[in-house]
């Protein structure tokens, strides 16, 4: 979980910085270094994120497991439908994971189902923020397109795309679920590590 936290606290620090730097300035000359830096952070989020999630599903006990691990993650990556799968994927993960700790005896884990809901209310309400970027970024790529490309323009629309908006509403969805998203991946994770270490032990003897 270490990597993946890493480079999401970085991203959330470049875009708030971003965000505030261009209301200030009018954008001005940091999209050069905010567009290129915030595109890459983005696909090491997605990719260490994804690991991350399949490997939570793969060590959920398959007695109480509702899905694959394969289907959890991959079924993420169609388009609309994963507005939908992104319940049964993520707070499914936060609901099961609670079933098996209260089967185990274990209460702290109750609010996990919860957090997995919020997180993936939270990712449909960003998704309809990048929506209305999308057609903002369209719109500039037709311009930038009418008056000859330029690196500007290009890293704009990257920059524009990235973070779901140049907007402080883009950046509070974001800064929201990046603080859920910790808070369930930390206990998701300590839950199953503890169970994988118990069983461990369990082997030995």
């Amino acid at each position: 979980m270490l990597l993946p936290l890493v480079i999401k606290s970085v991203m959330l620090g470049v875009i708030a910085f971003s965000t505030v730097f261009s209301y200030v300035s009018g954008f001005a000359d940091s999209v050069y270094v905010t567009g290129p830096l915030v595109l890459v952070l983005g696909i090491l989020s997605l990719v260490t994120g994804a690991i991350l999630h399949y490997k939570c599903w793969e060590a959920m006990p398959v007695d109480f497991a509702r899905t694959t691990p394969a289907k959890a993650l991959g079924y993420l990556f169609i388009p609309f439908f994963n507005l939908y799968w992104r319940f049964p994927s993520i707070g499914g993960l936060g609901g099961d994971c609670g079933a098996f700790a209260l089967n185990k005896g274990r209460n702290d884990f109750n609010h996990l189902g919860a957090l997995g809901l919020t997180l993936a209310i939270l990712m449909c309400l960003e998704s309809t923020n990048w929506v209305w970027t999308f057609f903002s970024a369209e719109r500039g790529i037709r311009v930038a397109w009418g008056m000859g490309w330029t690196d500007r323009a290009f890293w704009q629309c990257c920059f524009l795309l990235s973070i779901g908006g140049k907007t402080i509403i883009g950046l509070l969805l974001y800064a929201a679920k990046f603080v859920i998203w910790l808070l369930f991946y930390r206990d998701v994770t300590r839950l199953l590590n503890g169970q994988a270490a118990q069983t461990a032990i369990s082997s030995l003897h």
